[in-house]
């Protein structure tokens, strides 16, 4: 039996329509697809990065890192209380220019508050470009002789020293805990923190 010409030209129609529909659908899903994944409309500001993370448990994280466990982790009253550590923090540099501008000032307010809090460590404010330098790979090395480093007050004291780096839409946050007595970095945390399209935003320790 033959179907009508008005209803073959119906189906015809409507298989050409969905088939538009179909192709309209899949080029706005790969448009989205390919701004999440990272194109260039997704670049972001170190301004907004800052002003829309939480960044208080980012530097509590590094905090714990470079705290280490706890002296007396079970609250034994019969174990002796450890003392207090004495920390030198400076503000955070950027790696490129070594210069903190407000962006590092702001990084190395928080980290100071959070080794305050997380290690109960008495902090003392301390300026990078006095006794620190960075390699063209980004390594921390002190500038003079160890000895002339430690501070009078503290003579035990620990420095932390911190940087960041910041491109497109990533920034990466390093901080070192470095021996007065030797110039050795004894311990480090880093977090690298993603910007996405649509607001959304990561941050995950670097290895």
């Amino acid at each position: 039996m033959k179907m009508p010409f008005l209803q073959i030209c119906s189906v015809s129609v409507l298989r050409r329509s969905l088939a538009v529909l179909l192709l309209g659908l899949l080029f706005v899903l790969s448009g989205c697809f390919a701004r999440y994944m990272g194109s260039a409309d997704c670049t972001t500001s170190l301004e907004e990065i800052l002003s829309r993370v939480d960044m208080k448990p980012v530097f509590q994280g590094m905090a714990a890192d470079l705290c280490g466990e706890p002296c007396n982790p079970t609250g034994n009253p019969n174990v002796t209380a450890c003392p207090s550590p004495t920390f030198l923090v400076t503000d955070f540099v950027d790696i490129h220019s070594l210069q903190p501008k407000k962006h590092g000032i702001v990084m190395g307010e928080l980290m100071r508050s959070s080794l305050n809090r997380t290690c109960r460590a008495k902090i003392v404010q301390a300026e990078f470009s006095e006794s620190f330098t960075l390699s063209d790979k980004g390594l921390v090395a002190m500038s003079r002789d160890p000895k002339r480093v430690r501070h009078p007050e503290y003579p035990y004291s620990e420095y932390i020293v911190g940087t960041f780096s910041y491109s497109g839409n990533k920034l990466f946050l390093f901080a070192r805990k470095v021996d007065v007595a030797t110039g050795r970095v004894t311990k480090m945390a880093s977090r690298e923190i993603t910007a996405g399209c649509g607001g959304l935003f990561n941050a995950v320790s670097v290895e």
